[in-house]
């Protein structure tokens, strides 16, 4: 039970992660002036979204895996966003 209990505690807590990743790089999106990159971005926060919409009894291991996708894709525009690069 104790076990189930920390599982479950792990599964939301990266449930939760993956929602305020989706929703911060929504707030964030406006910055993106490369139109090529906006839609890239778009396209994976539109994929995380509907996956985590319809996928909420899933894994941490699932959760964590879609956040590590989406974070391939944003993390290298905001390094070029914010270190000019």
């Amino acid at each position: 039970m104790v076990e189930e209990d920390k599982m479950a505690k792990a599964r939301v807590n990266a449930r939760n992660e993956l929602e305020r990743y989706i929703y911060g790089i929504r707030n964030a999106i406006c910055r993106i002036a490369d139109e090529g990159s906006m839609e890239m971005v778009e396209s994976a926060v539109g994929e995380a979204s509907r996956w985590y919409g319809e996928n909420q009894g899933a894994s941490k291991v699932d959760h964590e895996k879609m956040l590590k996708k989406l974070e391939d894709v944003w993390n290298p525009i905001v390094n070029r966003l914010y270190h000019g690069a």
